[in-house]
């Protein structure tokens, strides 16, 4: 009886250290998937940023156009007040 306990046990140890050696496996597997998905957030982060910093240099560019815009405008209408003006005064 007492050998039977023995071999008992033994194969208790056994599926433990298999079980225990499966777990290491998925741990490591798993921490290997932890790293991918890391990376890939860290080079979503950088496209990101990069993103923001085209869209901000963007919107300066788009607000300096805009200003040439209405300086030319401006200088469309001082031209045309200067023609109207000037073809008032041809007799």
């Amino acid at each position: 009886m007492g050998e039977q306990k023995l071999t008992d046990l033994a194969k208790e140890l056994d599926q433990e250290k298999q079980n225990s050696q499966q777990l290491r496996s998925e741990l490591s597997l798993k921490a290997d998937l932890v790293a991918e998905v890391e990376q890939k957030l860290k080079a979503t982060l950088s496209s990101r940023t990069e993103l923001a910093n085209d869209i901000e240099k963007s919107k300066n560019e788009v607000a300096g156009l805009q200003d040439q815009l209405l300086n030319l405008k401006a200088q469309k209408a001082s031209s045309d007040t200067q023609l109207a003006t000037g073809s008032d005064e041809i007799p």
